[in-house]
């Protein structure tokens, strides 16, 4: 009954957000959209952190929480100057590392740290692994319906293992308040879309997630929980890994936009009609987490077995999905050309 209440609160939250954004920006209901939209998330989120925090019995995971909140706001900050002023890539990357430092640091808190040597490496694995899930996040943020849905779906994963393992509040009470908001999120974000994430959003659902990830690992780190945490995430991974795979291959920079994503072959494959791609890639979410919810529950060496299984059938699917878009386009541009015929009548 307590987290249907503070479901309720979050949901409070967000419509109160909703009606500040609209006083702040006459504009948010025009043609181009709420671009503000990511505040209604990331708020909540913060105010769930900062409540949570204050009543929690662990002062190292309170710390590790608060450090959590600060690096959130930073990584807001960086996504709202990316909106505003279009920052390069060294900025844009460079102002995510900085924002990282302050959790990256209080972790020494959370885990027990030998020698300096191993917090070196336990640091840049937890900035590598939030820098992967927040610029992943970033780049399936391409068509309406999609990274608000899939992070919906995935927190909603995550509270479910909190609850059935039986982990600390706190932490269910996080992911609790971040579901309100998203929700909806979600409702307005369908095409047509009416409110939309922009960086600031996108950017900062990312390090949520990479960060209650890392959280769920560090209450249990074994075979079975980091196999279930990576079928989960498959879909974020999989858009980084194929991102600089596909522009490495064509010669061109990691960092050069395109819209080769998976979603936009999906969009492709589909003959244009972005909602049936946004929710085959939902119905394909839901598999992940029912496949990493059995991995989270089997022996390890079983947990491992189809987390590889599945990435194998991800990849394979992934090159099908390229392959067929990449056919489907080729018609399509075949079938606007003259034929013999209409180019000897010409």
């Amino acid at each position: 009954m307590m987290f249907v209440w503070l479901f309720a609160f979050s949901v409070g939250v967000a419509l109160v957000t909703a009606a500040i954004v609209r006083l702040v920006d006459p504009g948010a209901d025009d043609a181009r959209g709420m671009r503000s939209g990511g505040t209604l998330i990331w708020l909540s989120i913060v105010l769930s952190w900062l409540a949570t925090s204050m009543i929690m019995s662990n002062p190292g995971m309170a710390f590790g929480l608060d450090a959590g909140v600060v690096s959130l706001l930073l990584i807001v900050g960086v996504g709202i100057l990316d909106d505003s002023l279009n920052l390069s890539w060294r900025q844009k990357l460079a102002g995510e590392v900085a924002a990282m430092l302050p959790l990256a640091f209080a972790m020494k808190s959370v885990v027990a740290v030998s020698s300096a040597a191993t917090f070196v490496v336990m640091t840049v694995v937890c900035i590598f692994w939030l820098l992967l899930l927040v610029n992943g996040a970033n780049l399936m943020d391409g068509i309406d319906g999609y990274v608000g849905a899939w992070s919906l779906l995935t927190i909603l994963w995550m509270l479910f293992v909190t609850f059935k393992a039986g982990l600390d509040f706190p932490l269910a009470r996080v992911l609790a308040l971040a579901t309100g908001p998203l929700l909806l999120f979600v409702v307005y974000n369908r095409w047509p879309a009416r409110v939309f994430l922009g960086d600031a959003g996108s950017l900062s659902l990312g390090f949520a997630i990479g960060l209650m990830a890392i959280l769920l690992l560090v209450q249990r780190m074994d075979g079975s929980r980091l196999a279930a945490v990576l079928i989960a995430l498959t879909l974020p991974i999989l858009e980084v890994a194929t991102t600089i795979i596909r522009r490495v291959a064509a010669g061109r920079s990691v960092v050069a936009p395109d819209k080769q994503h998976i979603h936009h072959r999906l969009v492709q494959l589909y003959g244009g009609k972005t909602r049936r791609a946004a929710d085959t890639l939902m119905f394909a979410q839901i598999g992940l987490l029912a496949l990493a919810s059995a991995a989270d529950t089997a022996h390890p060496v079983i947990a491992g077995l189809v987390c590889v299984v599945t990435w194998s059938c991800a990849i394979s699917l992934w090159l099908f999905v390229v392959s067929l878009g990449g056919l489907v386009q080729d018609r399509m541009r075949g079938s606007a050309l003259p034929t013999t015929a209409e180019r000897g009548r010409l």
